[in-house]
């Protein structure tokens, strides 16, 4: 569904204006889903975002804290879609929920 956000732009100008801590979480995201929660380091983060180690955990001191961001970064795509699909037919609610 995001690869679909991203095609109609909603998130584009979010995306522009990404900060290190957005870098850090879509990473993470990035991680959990293609490989597991469990398995990418802080290491690898920071070697895909280009930052030190060090400035993963200034942003994120524990996994956990990294794993519950990203969970609300989803939570806020998930309202942010439920804003734009409010006034789309039911039809186009449909379509988007199983496309």
């Amino acid at each position: 569904k995001f690869a679909y956000l991203l095609k109609v732009g909603i998130f584009a100008e979010a995306i522009c204006n990404l900060t290190t801590r957005d870098n850090i979480i879509t990473t993470a995201d990035r991680y959990i889903r293609d490989i597991g929660y469990t398995a990418f380091s802080y290491k690898d983060i920071a070697q895909s975002v280009g930052i030190r180690t060090a400035s993963v955990h200034y942003y994120f001191p524990t996994k956990t804290d990294l794993g519950v961001a990203v969970i609300r970064y989803h939570i806020q795509l998930f309202e942010v879609v439920k804003e734009k699909m409010a006034t789309e037919p039911p039809i186009a609610k449909l379509n988007w929920m199983l496309g």
